[in-house]
């Protein structure tokens, strides 16, 4: 199972050890919901800050 750590650790930081790692964290990201997608957004390190909206 992949955590919510795992997940901002993969995709917020791009760090992930094999490729499968990263397959995984974005299979886990299909399963959640647009408010759990919105809280791990939230809930990212600080360095995202600095990415501008793509809004």
């Amino acid at each position: 199972m992949t955590t919510t750590a795992d997940l901002q650790r993969v995709v917020f930081s791009h760090q992930w050890r094999e490729l499968s790692e990263w397959a995984r964290a974005v299979d886990a990201l299909a399963d959640l919901s647009d408010s759990e997608i919105e809280k791990l957004v939230r809930t990212a390190p600080c360095e995202q800050e600095a990415v501008p909206a793509l809004a």
